[in-house]
């Protein structure tokens, strides 16, 4: 059965988002391309049941962390004082979005780990630093001294390792979660600098699919995904919204792949407009585009009279979309209708309610973070949702 993004995307007003390279665009297809993907975004959003909304500053939230900053993440930075500004308000925002329900303790960590992390950015820690990520987990595990390491990573493990005893105290295994999603990301970082350089070989065949075995693998693209996306720590900031509560891992434990997609599809969905202006290449979507080309997959949506029958970004944005209605259902049944029909005790019920709770506002949360953030470039699409007044 023919899916409803499939028959959606299918129509002619969106041919404009048949290419399979962002970087051979014109200004003139970037347009074209860029109204499309506003109607895409907003038909996935009514299909979803999205509910749009702004979260609440928190002052509390937000001088702890600068006061942190301070102490701990300016010593370690080069730029100018706008520029970590800057980042320290794109952590709050993310924590006021994301983690609603949650109180100080658990938005102050997951709001450090994030300033932390965002800093791996070029032109915020220095060249030294830099040329160190790739050895940051092989120096830890090794247990290289602090001496000879450099500041940023001295840095970045204190933040880990208070995130651990935080979020672990009273499960380690959620200590762990988190501190292997901190850890990852700075691998991941370098390896996407990497990638921006040379691709593999793999995807690199000269003429994508006259192979027939397909020599590029499927899975790359998310697997690296996987790595960027932090979903762990994510995660433990939702089910563990104070220190002394948090809903037991045995009952998120089993939606960890489909909370794992909902996280990472959701971002490359939503900054596909800013990656398209930008003509970056070293991300979910192209990745994912040019490995199905390269392995000789057919797109679902030929033009007639075109030679190029192969998968293109059309296919990746249908293939993103199917994959997150289906992670957002298979959520909204584990956690909300789960708890409409558990059995009514008290063993349960306090878990079953905290967990709809908290997955509720985390799916709305990090959708209009999405919206309504500058950096993804979706004024349009945002505007839908507002009245000439400023109201929902």
């Amino acid at each position: 059965m023919t899916s409803f993004f499939r028959a959606l995307l299918a129509q002619p007003r969106f041919d404009s988002l048949n290419f399979a390279d962002v970087g051979r665009l014109t200004e003139h297809e970037k347009a074209a391309a860029l109204e499309c993907m506003d109607a895409a975004l907003a038909a996935f959003l009514s299909e979803i049941q999205f509910r749009h909304g702004f979260a609440k500053k928190d002052r509390e939230l937000r001088d702890d962390l600068w006061s942190w900053s301070r102490e701990n993440l300016a010593a370690v930075c080069v730029c100018e004082d706008k520029v970590l500004d800057r980042l320290l308000e794109d952590a709050a925002d993310c924590v006021e979005y994301f983690f609603p329900c949650a109180h100080h303790d658990t938005r102050l960590q997951m709001a450090m780990g994030l300033a932390a992390s965002l800093s791996i950015d070029d032109g915020v820690t220095s060249a030294t630093s830099r040329k160190r990520l790739a050895n940051f987990q092989y120096e830890l595990w090794c247990g290289v001294p602090d001496s000879e390491r450099d500041e940023w990573s001295k840095m970045y493990t204190k933040v880990i390792r208070n995130f651990v005893r935080y979020f672990g105290a009273s499960d380690a295994r959620m200590g762990t979660i988190g501190a292997n999603g901190w850890a990852n990301y700075v691998e991941a970082s370098s390896l996407e600098e990497s990638l921006s350089k040379s691709l593999p070989p793999h995807f690199s065949l000269v003429r994508p699919g006259t192979d027939g075995h397909g020599c590029c693998p499927d899975g790359f693209a998310y697997f690296f995904r996987i790595l960027t996306g932090l979903p762990g720590p994510f995660i433990l900031g939702m089910f563990k919204p104070s220190k002394d509560v948090q809903v037991p891992l045995e009952y998120w434990i089993t939606s960890m792949a489909p909370l794992t997609t909902f996280i990472n599809l959701i971002n490359d969905l939503f900054s596909l407009p800013k990656e398209l202006l930008a003509g970056e290449t070293c991300n979910y979507m192209s990745l994912q585009t040019l490995a199905r080309r390269q392995g000789g997959h057919p797109s679902a949506f030929p033009r007639q009279g075109d030679a190029d029958t192969l998968w293109t970004f059309r296919d990746t944005i249908c293939e993103a979309m199917d994959l997150l209605r289906d992670a957002t259902g298979s959520l909204d049944r584990a956690f909300v209708q789960f708890h409409r029909v558990c059995p009514d005790d008290e063993k349960n019920k306090w878990k079953t309610a905290l967990a709809s709770q908290v997955w509720t506002a985390f799916r709305h949360g990090y959708l209009s973070w999405k919206v309504n953030s500058p950096r993804y470039g979706l004024a349009s699409l945002r505007s839908s949702f507002i009245d000439d007044g400023g109201n929902h």
